[in-house]
């Protein structure tokens, strides 16, 4: 899974992590704790700030960095490695997603799956944006409503559309 390699998420040992992220999620969802969601996630910088509800796959994989804000509704699908860089602005109902499956029809019934980390420095992923498959979003780059990106956002001053086109 977490060298992006082909893995069956039933497995007994990710099983027990899932259980672990949902136990912890339902407390930080309903009481708010930053001790709680501190435990939730590999890492929380200082100042950063996570509106609930969240949702996440395992939570240990999630990095968010220093003054960082994440909105309410975020779901964080950390298969794979989603590092939030440090002051970065996410809006409400983001999904940052890190799961991939495979093309091959019989793979995929056998409930094969891969992974592909995500990452999101200094930007601001709008309302209800989509990040999957590996998406970078670069410096100061604002992601318009319902952005979709499965694919770096970098060069442009901010992106909008699916898939996402520059604008300015």
């Amino acid at each position: 899974m977490l060298a992006g390699e082909l893995y069956i998420a039933d497995d007994p040992e990710l099983a027990a992590d899932l259980r672990r992220a949902t136990e912890l999620m339902s407390s930080f969802n309903t009481g708010g704790s930053r001790a709680v969601l501190a435990s939730l996630l590999g890492s929380l910088g200082e100042g950063a700030e996570v509106r609930p509800p969240l949702h996440v796959d395992y939570g240990y994989q999630v990095t968010i960095g220093r003054g960082t804000f994440l909105n309410f509704g975020a779901v964080l699908l950390d298969v794979a490695p989603i590092t939030i860089g440090a002051d970065v602005q996410i809006g409400p109902n983001v999904q940052l997603l890190t799961p991939t499956h495979p093309l091959d029809p019989a793979l995929r019934r056998a409930r094969w799956e891969a992974a592909k980390p995500s990452a999101t420095r200094p930007a601001w992923p709008r309302s209800s944006e989509t990040g999957a498959g590996a998406p970078r979003a670069g410096p100061r780059r604002p992601l318009s409503h319902r952005t979709t990106t499965g694919s770096s956002v970098r060069s442009s001053p901010g992106a909008a559309g699916s898939p996402p086109h520059p604008c300015r």
